[in-house]
């Protein structure tokens, strides 16, 4: 490991994928929010959440060949286990 990246309070990053041109992108299942990991000039590195919110806890990532484009499996809200 070279670095730990912490995610947004109450996250829980999970799946990742790599895209054609080396970007990452990695699914929160806890807080439902996709990222694209980002590096600047200084090498600082961040998250930039690039879905609409639309996620409840987004899974398994799959990058398409495009590059442009990132398919992801969502669980729904009713189908989780309850005890």
């Amino acid at each position: 490991m070279l670095r730990r990246l912490e995610g947004p309070a109450h996250s829980a990053l999970g799946d990742m994928t790599l895209l054609a041109n080396d970007e990452v992108i990695v699914s929160d299942g806890a807080a439902g929010g996709v990222y694209r990991l980002r590096t600047d000039t200084t090498n600082d590195v961040g998250l930039e959440r690039i879905d609409r919110g639309d996620f409840i806890s987004p899974q398994t990532l799959a990058a398409l060949p495009d590059g442009e484009h990132v398919l992801v499996a969502a669980t729904p809200a009713e189908s989780a286990l309850s005890t």
